[in-house]
């Protein structure tokens, strides 16, 4: 069985610097995904292309066997493995209950708007999903980045994507309803701005960064600065942990009722 297959894939976590000088958690397996792809990274239709089921199952007993990735692997194998293994997991990285605010978002006249809420939105992704998002939008914008050669621009890879990080709920009986569709296609908008902005995703507005600072506990800010007394102040402020900064932004946004009532307000 496929499940089967990806549940036995090792699991462990590797500490990547993301954009932003932001140090977080992402999955191993996702990072050396995203690396071996790189390698080949102007192959047209990445993952567009649905490549060799055959090849695929065999790439995923070997790195059962903890083999790992071969330069003899196809990037396009290796991309529809990675996406695969997304879909699968128990819940998508962007979490259900924030989908009808992101989808608000994109509907929005003003597109710096809608990219401070979409930001701001994103910062209520808990933590470890978050930054395994974070690294995998980077990861999207550098093959965005050779569509000269890959075809697969932003927009491109937002729609073969955008079902997989951000799947829509659609009633088997109103498939082909207008209303559906236009979901369908502002969820693609949702990913694409995301990847347009995903280095701005890392890291905190200074609005809210600077509220956060003013309200964390010192005994916090003590510790994170113990740990990380090699780097400096700045680097500090920005790279804090992850955990008291969310706690800190989850009480200035507030209940997803009272942000998703803030966020109708700004569409009017």
């Amino acid at each position: 069985m496929v499940e089967s297959e990806l549940e036995n894939i090792p699991d462990g976590s590797t500490t990547i610097c993301a954009k932003g000088d932001i140090l977080v958690q992402v999955p191993t397996f996702v990072v050396q995904s995203c690396q071996a792809i790189l390698k080949g990274v102007q192959t047209e239709g990445l993952f567009r292309k649905a490549g060799s089921a055959c090849r695929q199952r065999e790439i995923k007993r070997q790195l059962e066997r903890k083999e790992g990735f071969k330069s003899s692997h196809d990037v396009i194998d290796l991309a529809n493995i990675l996406k695969q293994f997304l879909r699968e997991l128990p819940d998508p990285l962007i979490p259900y209950q924030l989908h009808d605010i992101l989808l608000k978002c994109v509907q929005m006249e003003s597109l710096e708007k809608a990219s401070q809420m979409l930001h701001l939105t994103c910062l209520l992704i808990p933590q470890p999903a978050l930054a395994t998002l974070c690294y995998l939008l980077q990861f999207f914008e550098a093959v965005a980045a050779n569509s000269s050669t890959n075809l697969m621009d932003a927009s491109n890879i937002s729609i073969v994507m955008a079902p997989t990080l951000m799947p829509v709920h659609i009633a088997a009986s109103s498939r082909n309803d207008r209303q559906n569709c236009s979901t369908l296609q502002n969820s693609a908008k949702v990913i694409q701005m995301l990847i347009e902005n995903s280095s701005k995703l890392c890291g905190i507005p200074h609005s809210i960064a600077s509220r956060l600072v003013s309200n964390s506990s010192t005994s916090l800010i003590d510790q994170d600065r113990g740990r990380r007394n090699s780097r400096s102040k700045s680097r500090l402020s920005r790279s804090s942990s992850f955990i008291w900064v969310f706690e800190g932004l989850r009480k200035i946004v507030g209940a997803k009722s009272k942000f998703s009532a803030s966020v109708e307000h700004l569409s009017d």
